[in-house]
């Protein structure tokens, strides 16, 4: 193709590399390679290990979709209008009653009063958290009932967050 051994190096590996060099690293790929599929070869993992490496970890592994959005009452952001507490939690119960995703954002770009917020809804699935792991929402309380097995989908809780003064 036109090209010398030292101009293929450099473009490809850098200015540093030469044609010993290469051969030393790929050596060491080489039986390193080798070395790691005989391990692979070598362990042995059951179904039964699987079973319960799985149900001692399930917190770190299992993953869960959910809808969320917050109700904030009390002091109100400067410009904004304070929802009163009874205000906030009947914006939560609301949105705990819709059975669609579409119904639960359409609902919570009602309640949103900044226009910049709202137009997150118009771009996408503003309220859905897909993949979140256990540790995802920072509540205890909601990640233990967000990953309790006997939940199903479409089932929904309100969360009373009295530190940020919020609905959830």
């Amino acid at each position: 193709n036109g090209m010398t051994v030292d101009e293929y190096l450099f473009f490809n590996y850098g200015e540093d590399v030469s044609i010993e060099s290469l051969k030393k690293v790929t050596e060491i790929q080489i039986f390193a390679n080798a070395y790691l599929q005989d391990c692979n070869e070598k362990i042995e993992v059951s179904e039964e290990d699987i079973e319960a490496y799985y149900k001692a970890n399930k917190k770190d592994i299992d993953t869960v979709d959910f809808r969320y959005y917050s109700s904030f009452y009390g002091e109100a952001a400067e410009g904004e209008e304070a929802l009163s507490q009874e205000e906030a939690e009947a914006q939560a119960n609301a949105l705990a009653k819709v059975h669609t995703g579409e119904e639960f954002n359409a609902l919570a770009k009602e309640y949103t009063k900044d226009e910049e917020q709202k137009k997150l809804f118009d771009e996408g699935d503003a309220t859905l958290f897909a993949g979140a792991g256990y540790t995802s929402t920072g509540i205890d309380e909601v990640s233990e009932w967000l990953f309790d097995e006997a939940r199903s989908t479409g089932e929904t809780m309100v969360y009373h967050d009295e530190e940020y003064q919020s609905y959830l």
